[in-house]
């Protein structure tokens, strides 16, 4: 419930206060997207940590139809068995320790693990773009200055690039990121 309120009470801030940002916001909210981009959340409070990806699922799979062959299939499967490994893809250092991790998946999967993974398929022929979240809390013991490397380019090459937006400190800030810039510094003001 805490996670939800800080995600809820973050994506409000970030909406007011990075103007260039949340007209990108507003249209992924109205399920517009772009193929190749992304979105990321950073929350650091006291010493937890909460990143949200939030992504069309093209970017992911190649595809943003229900998956309809057996190979398609598995392909969903193995790129949610791949997310549920946050800790590939968010090198944190100082190290931090992963306490929940969770995908929220388009589709209908069978036989997902025991994971949290949810499904908010909705199988209409109209329905042609879906995104998939991917929602992750750390526990950090040492938070005066975090470095987070999201490495999601490595692995998914649909990714051209992410706007991260994050909050700590009692500040907030943002960038675009690639794959030849894709480390996200948290520290105080200096």
């Amino acid at each position: 419930m805490k996670r939800k309120y800080l995600l809820q009470a973050a994506l409000l801030l970030s909406g007011l206060l990075c103007t260039p940002f949340s007209t990108a916001a507003n249209a992924q909210e109205h399920g517009a997207h772009t193929h190749g981009e992304a979105d990321v959340l950073i929350i650091l409070e006291s010493t937890s940590l909460f990143i949200t990806l939030e992504s069309p699922a093209v970017n992911l799979l190649g595809f943003e139809h229900a998956p309809h062959t057996n190979k398609q299939k598995q392909l969903a499967k193995e790129v949610v068995a791949k997310l549920q490994k946050a800790e590939h893809f968010f090198a944190i250092t100082p190290a931090c320790v992963l306490k929940n991790n969770s995908v929220d998946f388009p589709f209908e999967l069978e036989n997902t693990s025991t994971h949290h993974v949810s499904t908010n398929g909705n199988h209409t022929s109209k329905e042609h773009h879906h995104d998939v979240s991917l929602n992750v809390e750390w526990q950090c013991k040492r938070t005066k200055k975090l470095e987070i490397d999201i490495k999601i380019f490595e692995e998914f090459k649909g990714f051209n690039s992410i706007t991260a937006q994050w909050i700590a400190f009692d500040r907030q800030n943002a960038a675009k990121l690639n794959k030849h810039n894709s480390v996200v510094i948290l520290e105080p003001a200096q």
